[in-house]
């Protein structure tokens, strides 16, 4: 099971409230959870700056995908399309 963005932003207020009750000795997963969260973010807005720009009569094409609780969205914020897995592959 993939850990979504919001996954991790639950978790990341979860560990504050953490620290807040029982003291810095939870910093590391709070500033774990950060990180990750925080890379993503970074990963997602590097790519998308090597992108060209869209016309805007042209829709953005998807080419990775970042699951969310409500589904697969491209970086555009498009609907993803389904992965196809070939039969045998994962056998």
């Amino acid at each position: 099971m993939a850990v979504s963005d919001r996954d991790l932003e639950d978790a990341i207020g979860i560990a504050a409230k953490m620290i807040d009750l029982y003291g810095y000795k939870y910093w590391p997963i709070f500033e774990r959870l950060e990180t990750e969260l925080e890379a993503r973010a970074d990963r997602i807005r590097r790519v998308q700056a090597r992108l060209p720009k869209a016309k805007p009569h042209q829709a953005a094409r998807p080419f990775m995908s970042v699951q969310t609780r409500s589904g697969a969205h491209s970086l555009a914020g498009q609907p993803a399309a389904t992965p196809r897995h070939r039969r045998g592959a994962d056998h």
